[in-house]
């Protein structure tokens, strides 16, 4: 970056500038304005984007998410955008921009779960210790600090975008949100966006995201080949928080077989405990089941479940109108 001084807007020394003085930047070429204020929060704020904004659009069903200066152009070294990672200040002083193109189960974002759907994403800068400058990911999850806590698999729920590009060392910081769609894999897996607006665009650091949906896979366990079918769902909700989502979950449906002993949803997120635990049941909320009070636990598989059962863990038996209504939260 040209060096830049900073002088006086009319005239006389600038001694100690308030948050309300106009401050110019010169490079000897040519000069910008900026509000004292806005230094001010730079410093202070870590991931806020300092006159900056993010774009997100799609091209040809490739998903496209950049940084923009407030003026809605490409940042340049007379127009830097700034930001704090790591606790250090850093300046993006050209085009920033990472294009995710379609035909790919992104971070499981085209999964039986979440296809079709609007799913949350969380937007991050990454000081990249290979190129000593500022680049850009993405990510489902909202708590990533460092490299090292993300994956490199693209179809992990867990995978930042360019991981393969990073240090695992290297510092992230999240500056914003967005929402988006990727379809399933019988439609080849194609990113699509909505309207956005200051909901489901934020161009500020964002740890919690809006309350979203997913559809869950049913199945059951018990004797004589257990079923839950024929189910009507009136919600199942999913909000993302710093480690660990919220999720409210409400059907009817049908048993099958000779018995049965729980009931299964899949989930749009793996569950951290249940990993950790080769498979044991994690108990996360409450629930009932044909009106009887039960209890809930994770069940680990690919995707993992929310088993549902029984106070007593006795059959719940086999008809219609077996309910289940489940509020909880999970760590992811």
């Amino acid at each position: 970056m040209t060096d830049v001084y900073i002088k006086t807007v009319e005239g006389g020394e600038v001694t100690t500038p308030t948050l309300s003085h106009f401050l110019e930047l010169d490079n000897g070429a040519s000069s910008e304005y900026i509000r004292a204020i806005y230094l001010a929060s730079l410093w202070d704020a870590e991931g806020q984007l300092v006159n900056g904004v993010i774009s997100v659009t799609v091209t040809s069903n490739d998903l496209n998410v950049a940084i923009k200066t407030a003026a809605g152009t490409d940042p340049s070294s007379s127009d830097p955008v700034g930001v704090k990672i790591g606790g250090t200040v850093r300046w993006i002083t050209g085009a920033l921009l990472i294009t995710i193109v379609d035909g790919t189960n992104w971070f499981n974002s085209g999964s039986a779960e979440l296809g079709t759907l609007l799913v949350p994403y969380f937007v991050y800068c990454v000081w990249d210790s290979n190129s000593s400058a500022v680049a850009l990911t993405i990510s489902r999850k909202s708590h990533y600090r460092v490299v090292a806590s993300t994956m490199s698999t693209t179809t992990s729920e867990n995978h930042i975008y360019g991981y393969s590009g990073f240090t695992d060392g290297d510092n992230m910081v999240n500056v914003g949100y967005f929402e988006a769609t990727l379809s399933l894999s019988g439609t080849s897996h194609l990113w699509t966006v909505p309207t956005f607006t200051s909901l489901n665009l934020k161009s500020v650091p964002s740890s919690d995201a809006q309350w979203r949906t997913w559809t869950p896979a049913w199945t059951a366990t018990g004797t004589g080949s257990p079923t839950y079918g024929t189910v009507t769902v009136a919600f199942a909700r999913y909000k993302v928080e710093p480690n660990k989502i919220s999720f409210l979950l409400r059907a009817s449906g049908t048993t099958g077989g000779t018995t049965v002993a729980t009931i299964l949803a899949t989930l749009p997120f793996q569950s951290k405990t249940s990993a950790d635990a080769s498979g044991a049941s994690v108990a996360v909320g409450y629930g009932s089941v044909g009106g009887v009070i039960g209890g809930t636990g994770i069940t680990a598989g690919t995707p993992d479940k929310m088993s549902m059962f029984r106070y007593d863990l006795a059959d719940m038996g086999i008809g219609a109108g077996r309910v289940v209504n489940i509020s909880g939260f999970m760590e992811i």
